[in-house]
């Protein structure tokens, strides 16, 4: 079949099976000219894979590396194509035609982040049953997370290489924190972390604290999204299109539960550190930038922009965003899935803080203070492999008033916090 012979705006061709070619294309026809030869016709091409970075098109035609194309692409839905300029910047052979790929030069007249958006909100609503969003349920499927997010920050430069293999940080160990896993045939694709404001404040509060401050201060109830990884070699090696739509949906579907837990617990306000080249998409998913760019220590001093999402207001607003609204607000996570999440033992609190990284060494006096608040047997659970945190003064003080009082280490530590006196 002649690609250029279809006039439909948009259609798909067909999805793979194997995950690891699985894609999600398109085709549309567009058009293209020379602009290196002045007066050269217009052209038509088969469209696939739109990105925001560019696109992949069908043609008969000869073209060579490094030249330059004016180009009008349909846009499913908008009146007038997308015009812009883009460079050639690869081709090869596909069945008798050549397929190119053609980076884009300027943003063109008109912006299709909402488009690409819309996109892969229908993609993230199909009906994939392999696929389950849900809380990490076990200190096993934790640990899996962890793994993921440290093979993902590596390749980008987010992490030093770790003994443990694993990435995580303070936040994602308190009770009240959420680790969102995406399964595809029960194959870990992707998680997402939701940690809610605590007496130990938020990660991106190191980096941003006069922003977050001010929002704490207007009374606003605040969750960080952090740790968002998607599992890069479930999608092949195809890098052209935003990275690819079918990977980008996954994410979007960690999105959609981690939004529905944020409402489900009164969050009113989640904010997000990212890298300042994905603003766009975020901006039409209704988050707004509140901070300037900075170097994040957490990713290795990478840049970081702070966005946030006030949820009342984006709900009010939704009919500007028919595409993300109808996907993020139809059809809530029930209760009951958000309720099936793992709750932290003392053993694996001691396996995360002392074994795997050593946290506990570095972590302040209040900071060690609060988690033997939330969990007193923790210390125990730390003296057990002769690597104590008595090892430290505040340690060495709780260990003496147990001995006095030939109580349990642990109900010293409650009785002395709860009563809010140092040991």
């Amino acid at each position: 079949m002649n690609p250029f012979a279809l006039r439909a705006p948009f259609w798909p061709l067909r999805k793979e099976d194997d995950r690891r070619s699985s894609r999600v294309s398109h085709v549309a026809a567009l058009r293209y000219r020379l602009l290196d030869r002045e007066g050269y016709a217009w052209h038509e091409a088969g469209s696939v894979n739109l990105s925001q970075g560019g696109v992949q098109m069908l043609s008969a035609s000869r073209l060579q590396i490094g030249e330059t194309l004016d180009l009008d692409i349909p846009i499913a839905g908008e009146d007038q194509p997308f015009k812009v300029k883009g460079k050639v910047s690869w081709m090869r052979q596909s069945d008798g035609l050549i397929r190119y790929g053609v980076s884009f030069l300027s943003k063109g007249s008109r912006d299709h982040t909402r488009y690409l958006a819309d996109q892969l909100c229908q993609l993230a609503g199909e009906d994939w049953k392999q696929d389950e969003a849900r809380p990490a349920q076990t200190f096993e499927e934790l640990k899996e997370a962890y793994h993921l997010v440290y093979q993902e920050f590596l390749k980008r430069g987010y992490s030093k290489e770790k003994q443990s293999k694993m990435y995580y940080h303070l936040y994602s160990l308190l009770p009240e924190t959420r680790t969102f896993l995406l399964h595809e045939k029960g194959t870990l694709l992707g998680t997402v972390t939701l940690v809610p404001q605590s007496a130990l404040g938020l990660p991106m509060e190191r980096v941003f604290p006069d922003e977050v401050k001010k929002l704490k201060e207007e009374g606003r109830k605040l969750a960080e999204v952090t740790l968002l990884s998607v599992d890069q070699s479930a999608f092949g090696k195809n890098r052209f299109l935003l990275t690819n739509l079918k990977k980008l949906a996954s994410a979007f579907r960690l999105f959609k539960i981690l939004f529905d837990s944020a409402r489900y617990h009164g969050i009113t306000d989640l904010i997000i550190g990212m890298h300042p080249k994905h603003e766009r998409l975020y901006r039409y998913l209704a988050f707004e930038t509140i901070g300037p760019i900075r170097s994040y220590p957490g990713a290795e001093g990478k840049p970081a922009l702070l966005m946030r999402l006030d949820i009342k207001r984006a709900i009010e607003r939704s009919h500007l965003f028919p595409g993300p609204a109808h996907y993020f607000l139809k059809s809530p996570t029930p209760s009951h899935v958000l309720k099936q999440h793992y709750l932290w033992e003392p053993e694996a609190l001691r396996e995360l803080l002392l074994e795997k990284e050593s946290m506990w060494k570095n972590l302040s006096e209040n900071q060690r203070t609060y988690f033997l608040s939330l969990c007193p047997q923790l210390g125990e659970a730390l003296q057990k492999k002769g690597r104590s945190i008595l090892e430290d003064d505040l340690g060495r003080r709780i260990l003496f008033r147990a001995k006095l009082s030939s109580l349990p280490f642990a109900q010293v530590t409650t009785e002395l916090l709860q009563n809010g006196r140092r040991p």
